[in-house]
């Protein structure tokens, strides 16, 4: 489980879920399943939430699906959304940026520590993605 799963377990057992009925799927979604309901979790980073083809996929036949929004450190979702609100796949939600990422073959994933990744953040524009930062930052390495 990672850092945002764990709160969110923790705040499923603070909802008054017992352990055992808190099943966890790593790697699927939804990412817990109880009795009653299925949660997706989601990291917001700065004011967007990635959902990738593949998750949706899983997730628009579910019935009662809730989406658990953290911030980094936060040990309550700050938003919780009906994902039947969503599944339209607008790119925003009140205030949230929704990043819906398609499985193409043109479209590849980059792992980088979370040092790389501040490191980017402070070179970025507000509302710029990663991917236009990357090319930015190449492009003035190719000219010089």
């Amino acid at each position: 489980m990672n850092k945002t799963q764990k709160n969110a377990f923790k705040w499923l057992l603070s909802q008054g879920y017992k352990e055992t009925e808190i099943l966890f799927k790593e790697n699927k979604s939804p990412t817990f399943i109880t009795p009653d309901k299925n949660y997706e979790v989601k990291r917001l980073t700065g004011t967007q939430i990635i959902f990738y083809q593949s998750q949706y996929e899983r997730l628009i036949d579910k019935k009662n699906v809730t989406i658990l929004v953290f911030k980094d450190d936060s040990f309550s979702p700050v938003l919780t959304i009906k994902f039947d609100e969503i599944k339209s796949k607008p790119p925003k939600y009140k205030n949230l940026d929704i990043n819906w990422v398609s499985n193409d073959k043109k479209t590849k994933t980059l792992k980088v520590s979370e040092k790389t990744k501040l490191r980017l953040q402070k070179h970025g524009y507000m509302g710029e993605s990663f991917e236009d930062l990357i090319n930015r930052i190449l492009d003035k390495l190719e000219k010089k």
